[in-house]
């Protein structure tokens, strides 16, 4: 089965918007990745949602996606109550995110502020 990662993110989005007041901005370019990739960043993408949705009371998220050099960087940005990361990785969802990612061999940078939102960077290597 062909999984096609962008329609899947976009219903994602779909799916956020209609359930919550939230506005969310996309800037996606990814190029076709091998199918195991498409799916292990759908469910990255989709805790990472889960986890502002459960958590971060934003009114705005700002998803981007990009391939630079030979990594695919992800940027999830959101402007809700933020949150001390060394303190927070106890909940199932950030590890899992955690987890998928070194699976994958890249990396996970989470800046959050209190009061100020979190931006979640991710790269993987192709």
């Amino acid at each position: 089965v062909d999984f096609d990662l962008n329609q899947a993110i976009e219903q994602l989005i779909n799916q956020l918007r209609r359930h919550n007041s939230v506005m969310v901005k996309t800037d996606i370019l990814l190029p076709q990745l091998p199918p195991s990739f498409r799916y292990q960043i759908y469910l990255i993408l989709k805790e990472c949602f889960i986890n502002i949705q459960k958590h971060a009371r934003a009114s705005q998220i700002h998803l981007y996606g990009r391939m630079a050099a030979s990594n695919i960087v992800l940027e999830l940005k959101d402007d809700g109550v933020g949150f001390i990361p060394e303190k927070t990785m106890t909940g199932f969802g950030l590890k899992g995110v955690s987890e998928r990612i070194q699976m994958l061999g890249g990396h996970l940078k989470i800046a959050s502020t209190i009061g100020q939102g979190t931006l979640i960077k991710i790269q993987i290597p192709l």
